[in-house]
């Protein structure tokens, strides 16, 4: 009996880590898929005989998607718990960039790219929520790195995988297949993570409570310059993404390995930065 109570309560402390597993995997599937426009872009340029200021307005479509998103996924995941939004969240991305690869009009494109980021930005939030409920407050913080370490990682293979690929047998079929493989996993995060019992127990406010309290919120000026400043951050982390690619193919002469190389090397820094802070 004994050995039985210590038995269940190694699975139960180690059941945290093993659903921070599964919401790593559907973060990295994600950045995968979505942050690839990055390296993609010189490709998609090409392809579609777009201006580099076209090309910008691809993953500026991704982000504004995720901006229009961000909210009302958390008040939905803290309505219906986190494991039916990694399931919405990945086919929301892969359906979108799916479409988008079939379309020839650079506005629809750019339509069905913003949609796609409505399944990116949903991600965020859906993690984070599930974090949030599995880990204890001096856990979080270590949890939550290495579920945004994904992130990084998932646009480092993007650059170090799709773009050789892509450049070798076309940007279509490889990002079809990266998109199939979103949908995979999101299929199977779905089937065997659980929600937090606590999560499940949960009783979210209705949606005018809701507004009222992010109303207020937008009153807290600490809140709102830490807001304006990640903006700031948010924005030259996308010229860097968008952009290092194309300016190392076409202007400094190197390979699209090696410009895809420099994009990994950005990631993978990025990666080591958020661990070395948790």
């Amino acid at each position: 009996m004994a050995n039985l109570m210590v038995k269940n309560r190694a699975v139960h402390l180690s059941e945290p880590w093993r659903m921070l597993l599964f919401l790593l995997i559907a973060q990295l599937m994600v950045a995968f898929v979505g942050r690839s426009i990055g390296p993609l872009g010189v490709l998609i340029g090409e392809d579609l005989s777009l201006t580099k200021s076209q090309i910008g307005m691809l993953p500026a479509a991704l982000f504004l998607g995720q901006a229009v998103a961000s909210v009302p996924a958390g008040f939905l995941t803290d309505r219906y718990g986190s494991r039916k939004l990694l399931l919405v969240a990945a086919f929301c991305l892969g359906l979108g960039f799916i479409v988008m690869m079939f379309l020839g009009q650079f506005w629809a494109v750019l339509l069905m790219v913003m949609i796609g980021g409505f399944g990116y930005g949903s991600m965020h939030p859906v993690t984070n929520r599930g974090i949030i409920y599995w880990f204890s407050l001096k856990q979080r913080g270590t949890a939550m790195g290495i579920k945004q370490m994904g992130v990084t990682a998932g646009a480092a293979l993007a650059g170090l995988i799709l773009l050789p690929l892509g450049a070798t047998y076309g940007w279509r079929p490889v990002l079809i297949s990266a998109c199939i493989l979103l949908l995979v996993s999101g299929c199977v995060s779905y089937l065997v993570y659980r929600d937090s019992p606590d999560q499940q127990e949960s009783n979210p406010a209705g949606l005018a409570a809701f507004y009222k309290s992010m109303f207020n919120m937008l009153k807290n000026k600490a809140l709102m310059l830490v807001s304006f400043s990640a903006m700031g951050l948010n924005g030259s982390q996308m010229c860097l993404n968008t952009y290092l690619v194309i300016f190392a193919y076409e202007r400094l002469g190197f390979s699209l390995f090696l410009s895809g190389i420099l994009l990994v090397i950005s990631e993978v820094s990025g990666s080591m930065a958020v661990l070395l802070g948790e």
